[in-house]
């Protein structure tokens, strides 16, 4: 059963984007300045400390992954992004997510150079297409997506284009200017919450300045 889900997992992510590297999350480093190194040397060029974190959804998963990236310290800000600024902050502080910053969604994603898009998963063409128009101008942005293009299949799981694409696919082919990834989709967010050690799957974008910093966001 396990090397059945495996490769379930696996093929999964071949039919997000072909391109699919490990990196283990949320991974303190030993040195505050350390260079680390996954699968690109570009990682020691970035000046991660200058870099602004969106978090799109205030659920579970976006907040689980918002404290978490609030408590590594490794960028500039991270800020949950939501609709309903006041709502979502008292929803987090009531599940005991503690101090998360947030803020308006327009104007987070706007000044943020990287977004977790961490809600509800969308499930076809149209559908895609026109969440991404909401998203604003995302032009050199980097996009992580959590999300899972799930609907109501007769069937039960199943990937809605096959072989020929994908939901990251889609979402990039609507935001040409940005470097789309899928990550952080295959796990629970009981493993966010305690995820030290453990690998996390990144399929997407193989530029490599793009790829470091998503790269840094899982580590």
């Amino acid at each position: 059963m396990r090397g059945s889900n495996q490769r379930q997992i696996l093929f999964f992510l071949q039919n997000i984007f072909h391109f699919v590297t490990p990196a283990s999350f949320f991974q303190k480093p030993i040195l505050r300045h350390s260079c680390f190194q996954f699968t690109s040397r570009m990682m020691c060029d970035i000046d991660f400390s200058s870099i602004k974190v969106a978090v799109l959804g205030g659920g579970t998963v976006g907040s689980t992954l918002a404290q978490k990236l609030v408590q590594s310290e490794k960028f500039s800000s991270v800020t949950i992004a939501a609709r309903d600024p006041e709502k979502t902050t008292a929803d987090i502080q009531a599940k005991g997510y503690g101090k998360i910053p947030v803020a308006p969604s327009s104007d987070t994603l706007a000044s943020s150079d990287v977004i977790i898009l961490a809600t509800p998963g969308i499930y076809d063409d149209e559908g895609i297409r026109s969440f991404a128009a909401t998203l604003g101008d995302m032009n050199g942005k980097v996009i992580i997506d959590a999300t899972n293009p799930l609907g109501p299949f007769s069937e039960g799981l199943n990937i809605r284009w096959g072989n020929d694409s994908s939901g990251g696919e889609k979402l990039q082919e609507y935001l040409p200017g940005a470097k789309v990834y899928k990550s952080f989709n295959t796990i629970g967010v009981e493993h966010m919450q305690e995820a030290l050690g453990k690998d996390m799957l990144i399929a997407g974008d193989p530029d490599d300045k793009s790829k470091a910093i998503v790269e840094k966001v899982v580590a």
